[in-house]
C-alpha cells in the first residue's frame, strides 16, 4: 500500500520552538517596535481567560470543540501584531535569512531520504507563521520537495509584506491541523497516512492519520495519558523518532 508522510514542525522535525525566531525577524530589521513581549503577554492573559472557562474535554467530540474554541485565543495576540504592522515592510528574504538558526531534530534528513525511495509524498502541517522560514531551513538542510503547509504573511506585487496574515492558510489550532490532515488524506485516497507530532495540538491529527507518532518525549503522549477517550480510540499511535521511522520504512 502507497503511504503519505505528513508532519508537525515545531519541536517534532526543529529541536525547539521557531517561532520566536520568526518574531526575530521584524526586530532585527525594524526599530522603535513594541517590545514582542507585549503581545506574549496578550497571549499569556487570553491562554489564562480560555483555561478559566473550563470547558469539558472527556471525549473526542469535546476535546475537538475545545482545540476550536482555542482560536478565539491564538487571534487575541495575532490581531494586535497585524494592527500594530509589527511585520510591514520586511521581505522574503528578511524570513529565510532567519531560517540559518533552525536546527532540525537527528534522523530526519535521513528519513526523508528513505521516504523518497519509495515516492512517499510528504508534506509538514504546522501552526508556524511563516512557510517562507520553514521552506528556506528545509533548502538549507538539502530539503526540496515537501509541501508546506502552514501560515504566512500577505506580500504585495513588489514582495513586501503588508504585516498582516496571508488568509489562504490559517492554521491555528490542533483542530485546524485535523482538517488539514483529512484534506491530504482526500487527495491520497489508497494511501496509508502516517503523521509524527510531539504536542497537545497533535492529538486529533495522530488520532485519525492511520498510523500517529508521537515524537518522544513530546507533550502529546502525557495529553493521551490525560484524555482516555482519546487514548481508547488510538491503537495505532506510537511514541518514536525520526531514527525509528526510517528504521522500520
Amino acid at each position: 500500500m502507497p503511504r503519505v508522510l505528513v508532519c508537525d514542525w515545531d519541536e517534532t522535525i526543529t529541536t525547539k520552538d521557531t517561532t520566536s525566531l520568526v518574531a526575530q525577524t521584524a526586530y532585527v530589521h525594524k526599530q522603535n517596535l513594541p517590545p514582542f513581549d507585549t503581545f506574549v503577554q496578550m497571549y499569556l492573559d487570553a491562554a489564562a481567560k480560555f483555561a478559566a472557562q473550563k470547558l469539558p474535554r472527556s471525549s473526542v467530540e469535546e476535546e475537538e470543540q475545545y482545540q476550536r474554541r482555542a482560536r478565539e485565543m491564538e487571534m487575541v495576540s495575532i490581531g494586535a501584531i497585524e494592527r500594530a504592522g509589527i511585520f510591514s515592510g520586511l521581505t522574503r528574504a528578511d524570513f529565510e535569512a532567519q531560517a540559518s538558526q533552525v536546527v532540525l531534530r537527528p534522523g530526519f534528513v535521513q528519513l526523508v531520504a528513505k521516504a523518497r525511495e519509495t515516492h512517499t509524498p510528504i508534506y509538514i502541517v504546522s501552526v508556524n507563521w511563516s512557510k517562507t522560514f520553514i521552506e528556506a531551513a528545509l533548502a538549507l538542510h538539502g530539503v526540496h520537495g515537501i509541501v508546506v503547509r502552514a501560515n504566512d504573511f500577505e506580500f504585495d506585487n513588489n514582495g513586501i509584506c503588508t504585516g498582516k496574515f496571508d488568509r489562504q492558510w490559517d492554521i491555528r489550532t490542533g483542530a485546524d491541523k485535523k482538517e488539514e490532515l483529512e484534506s491530504v488524506r482526500a487527495a491520497h485516497a489508497a494511501a496509508h497516512v502516517i503523521y509524527v507530532g510531539d504536542s497537545s495540538g497533535d492529538v486529533l491529527p495522530l488520532r485519525v492519520a492511520d498510523t500517529g507518532v508521537v515524537m518522544r518525549g513530546g507533550r502529546a503522549r502525557d495529553a493521551f495519558a490525560s484524555l482516555p477517550a482519546l487514548a481508547r480510540m488510538a491503537p495505532g499511535v506510537f511514541e518514536g523518532d525520526f531514527f525509528d521511522l526510517a528504521h522500520a520504512w
